[in-house]
């Protein structure tokens, strides 16, 4: 039918505010090179409408009166309509302390030595007028900020009383709904040995610890807006016979309001993820200008981050209605953040560089990751209450990459070896310069799913009957065997793992050829020719993945890498 949209109330944009301060010393004594600072950031961000409370209202309409929904519309008839909150005008704010001491001791004209301790503070989230509210992780109660038992000004009453709530100072959480973190020290070790008399050769390797921040607009930030009692949503549903709203009253009274609403929620005890990064490395210059590099680089991440946790699922998988088995009544989805996880990533790489020598720059390096983690993004937990299972290939990983890049200036024109004697020929031939970069890459993860048949079953992840997982003929018509896979009892979870499969690769071969003409000492007309993916070489998405949809199961219809185009540009440098 016909949809008629009404905003009575404007708002401003949302808004951001990030102050910073630091500071460093460094001083030296003997073969000690001292360093230390601090960094000190305030944060605040937040929307700020204009007014609070419903504004917003959405109007549908039928042919319920007239037989005709465009003459309902005519008549100001709709059938029903929605009223709703607009974001409040919420204002946020937190703070990060940052302070570090460093030496780098040459031990000797062979050995430096990098020892450092760094300590990060982040202070926990606040909204200026206390409106935050989130779900407590052990009894599903909404936790509403309190001071000094007033609740927030902006609390809407009837959610309030329809959806019941606690305070934080009644559960002696003060007014945080979160607990700080205090514990960040982070500690670091490097060193760079050359074994042998000349420079060519030179040993690296490190260890460190690195904390991240927990980021507020994905988390703690959700807990302003996104729940009740700051949200509110009612619905309005005109007469069976005859009309009882009007594009004139669309509003009589108080309109019907969800019994269970979603919710989101952020762990009070969730602290700050932080990374263990270690790396050994061995550089050599096999021949004059030309370097090998090889490093093994490793990462090992605690408390990564859960973003979108789904925390009220049933716990045991029973036929009928998800919303009565639903642990934390009356809400329906309880969308979390956590940070539970952890991931870990093996690496090894192989460089080779041509540094530049009559105009020719090489650069090639391989890349062989293997990295795992049970913290997916894209599609969620299957089972949320055993999500360590679901460890797997980390989402959007590729295991091999090459790249390479060319560089040549062309031998002609001043300066050069060739047509170098001045004049209108040396200007045109001269200047031109050629560089490729090439970009060689293996396929993402990629999980087999089904479409669940029965109210009350929520698993999606199928099971594995067979080794055979990919076809002998591979092809963008069949990319793996559906045959090796189906779909699990009902209200059981499948058994095959997360990421168990592998998109199609990447191929990539960009070309760009500039000119640079000298109008003058100070001013340079630089022409551009640029062409990406030049062989105009697909490079195919992931398949459907779906079993329970045979037509499309398995086939690619998609691609990851965008058609051949062509560009030219002219820019004056001076």
């Amino acid at each position: 039918g016909f949809q008629a949209i009404s905003d009575t109330g404007g708002s401003e944009r949302g808004h951001g505010m990030v102050k910073e301060l630091t500071d460093n010393l460094t001083f030296i004594r003997g073969n000690h090179t001292f360093k230390t600072g601090f960094d000190m950031a305030y944060s605040r961000a937040g929307n700020n409408p204009s007014a609070a409370g419903p504004q917003f209202g959405t109007f549908n309409f039928a042919a319920r009166y007239t037989g005709i929904a465009y003459g309902d519309f005519l008549l100001g008839y709709p059938t029903d309509d929605v009223r709703a909150t607009v974001g409040i005008p919420a204002v946020a704010h937190n703070s990060r302390y940052a302070t570090y001491f460093q030496d780098d001791w040459k031990v000797s004209r062979k050995l430096t030595l990098n020892i450092g301790l760094r300590y990060f503070l982040q202070t926990i989230l606040r909204e200026n007028d206390n409106s935050m509210a989130g779900v407590d992780f052990n009894t599903g109660q909404m936790v509403v900020t309190t001071v000094n038992g007033q609740l927030p000004k902006l609390a809407l009453p009837r959610t309030l009383a329809a959806y019941g709530y606690v305070t934080s100072e009644s559960k002696g959480w003060g007014q945080d709904l979160m607990e700080g973190d205090h514990n960040n020290f982070a500690p670091r070790f490097g060193f760079a040995f050359r074994p042998f008399e000349d420079n060519r050769t030179v040993v690296r390797g490190g260890y460190g610890v690195f904390y991240s921040t927990v980021p507020w607009f994905v988390g703690p930030y959700r807990l302003i807006n996104g729940n009740a009692p700051f949200v509110l949503n009612e619905t309005f549903t005109s007469g069976a016979t005859s009309p009882t709203i009007t594009l004139a009253d669309p509003f009589p009274g108080s309109g019907t309001i969800s019994a269970n609403p979603n919710a989101t929620t952020v762990n009070r005890h969730m602290r700050d993820p932080y990374s263990q990064q270690w790396n050994f490395t061995l550089e050599r210059e096999v021949v004059s200008h030309i370097g090998m590099r090889l490093s093994y680089v490793g990462n090992k991440t605690t408390r990564a981050l859960q973003y979108a946790w789904e925390h009220n699922n049933p716990v045991t998988q029973v036929a009928g209605n998800l919303q009565p088995n639903r642990p934390f009544q009356p809400w329906a989805s309880v969308s979390a953040m956590d940070n539970n996880g952890n991931a870990f990533t093996n690496q090894l790489q192989v460089e080779a560089i041509r540094h530049t020598t009559k105009g020719l720059f090489i650069q090639a390096n391989f890349t062989w990751n293997k990295s795992v983690d049970n913290v997916p993004i894209s599609a969620g937990y299957q089972d949320p209450y055993h999500w360590y299972l679901d460890k797997g290939n980390a989402d959007q990983i590729r295991d091999k990459v090459f790249y390479g890049a060319v560089t040549y200036e062309l031998p002609f024109g001043p300066g050069k070896s060739m047509l170098s004697g001045g004049g209108l020929p040396s200007k045109v031939v001269g200047g031109w310069m050629v560089a490729t970069i090439t970009q060689l890459r293996s396929g993402q993860p990629f999980n087999v799913n089904f479409s669940p048949s029965l109210a009350g079953w929520y698993a999606n992840r199928a099971n594995v009957v067979s080794s055979q997982l990919y076809p002998s003929n591979q092809s963008i018509a069949q990319w793996f065997n559906p045959a090796a896979f189906a779909v699990p009892s009902p209200f059981t979870f499948g058994n095959s793992a997360r990421g168990i499969l592998f998109g199609p690769g990447q191929k990539i071969f960009d070309v760009s050829v500039l000119k640079n003409t000298a109008i003058s000492d100070r001013v340079t007309l630089q022409f551009r020719a640029e062409a990406f993916n030049l062989p105009n070489t697909p490079s195919f998405g992931n398949p459907a993945s779906n079993i329970s949809v045979p037509s499309t199961v398995g086939t690619i219809t998609s691609t990851t890498v965008p058609a051949r185009s062509i560009q030219f540009g002219m820019k004056l440098l001076f």
